[in-house]
């Protein structure tokens, strides 16, 4: 449902460069002032007005994988790796909500 929910927001483009751009924000936080974007085709021009892009595509249905231009740093900024972060609190939250 979670990921649904993601593909589905990421349709209002609006929506999603505010959320591309702070998850780009949080990935420097983590990375530093020199870093690359890795994202999928489809986001690779929008993510390009918040800093430069590899040109290797990665597989994910939305958000960016901030990395030093090394590489030996990443923060997964993803819709993936938000749902798995995620997940526990919502796999509990929806056994709240049914009484189990």
């Amino acid at each position: 449902v979670v990921k649904e929910l993601l593909a589905a927001k990421s349709k209002d483009k609006s929506w999603y460069e505010r959320y591309l751009k702070r998850s780009v924000e949080r990935g420097r936080t983590l990375v530093g002032e020199k870093y690359l974007l890795h994202c999928n085709k489809r986001d690779a021009a929008l993510a390009r007005k918040f800093g430069p892009v590899s040109p290797e595509p990665v597989e994910c249905e939305g958000g960016v994988i901030v990395s030093s231009p090394d590489g030996l740093v990443r923060a997964n900024c993803t819709f993936e790796a938000l749902f798995s972060e995620k997940e526990g609190a919502v796999l509990s939250l929806a056994r709240d909500r049914l009484g189990h």
